[in-house]
């Protein structure tokens, strides 16, 4: 399945509400600006009865030491960011949990 496009998603919020595309549009700007900065402030926005957006500190992991599966030769794994740094938004729903990376 594919993901919906924010083209896709505002021409099917402006189909079934009878709002136009241009005013469906502005509602959605809005809404994301407002989101990230609540997020900024507080930490958390919250939709009701949609979804609920939490900022998440994840802690950098350290680099180690493995063995790489197909050459089966010791490497180094190289650590992975820290949430602070990927500037990422938790994002939690009645789907479940994931990312939103912000642009």
């Amino acid at each position: 399945m594919a993901k919906m496009t924010k083209t896709q998603l505002i021409d099917a919020v402006s189909e079934s509400s009878a709002v136009s595309k241009n005013d469906v549009k502005a509602v959605m700007e809005h809404l994301a600006t407002v989101g990230y900065k609540e997020l900024n402030e507080s930490g958390e926005f919250v939709i009701p009865g949609f979804v609920k957006m939490s900022v998440v500190n994840k802690p950098a992991t350290e680099a180690r030491s493995g063995i790489n599966p197909f050459t089966e030769r010791a490497d180094g794994i190289r650590g992975q960011a820290s949430e602070q740094d990927r500037q990422g938004v938790a994002i939690e729903s009645s789907q479940g949990r994931g990312l939103i990376n912000r642009v």
